[in-house]
């Protein structure tokens, strides 16, 4: 998954963390699941971005996934509707990345139970 493959990255000081890394990353996720089987041309409009980081963060905090959009749907999609976006996606990723974490923390107190 994305947050196996780049979870090691991420946890760099997002000052040393550079977005052509991160979109390797991101396309080496994809080949690995079923969006390998989505158009190239939505393939080719996936992309990372990195927000400004602030004193201390870390990449988890500042990374986003972007989708580029084109005409005519940047009249629907404009610059305040895909702020929004960002926003959502940041909170939904730190959920993602606190599920899969715990989910991590089950397993393995699952297998710590069983050799006991």
């Amino acid at each position: 998954s994305l947050l196996d493959a780049a979870g090691p990255e991420l946890s760099k000081s997002a000052g040393d963390v550079y977005r052509h890394t991160l979109q390797g990353l991101v396309e080496m996720a994809v080949r690995q699941t079923n969006a390998q089987f989505c158009p190239p041309d939505v393939l080719a409009r996936l992309g990372v971005k990195l927000l400004k980081p602030s004193t201390g963060e870390k990449a988890w905090d500042t990374f986003l996934l972007d989708y580029a959009i084109d005409s005519p749907l940047h009249v629907v999609f404009t610059p305040v509707a895909m702020q929004q976006y960002e926003r959502a996606f940041a909170f939904l990723w730190k959920l993602r990345r606190v599920s899969h974490a715990l989910a991590a923390c089950w397993s393995q107190q699952m297998a710590l139970r069983r050799h006991l």
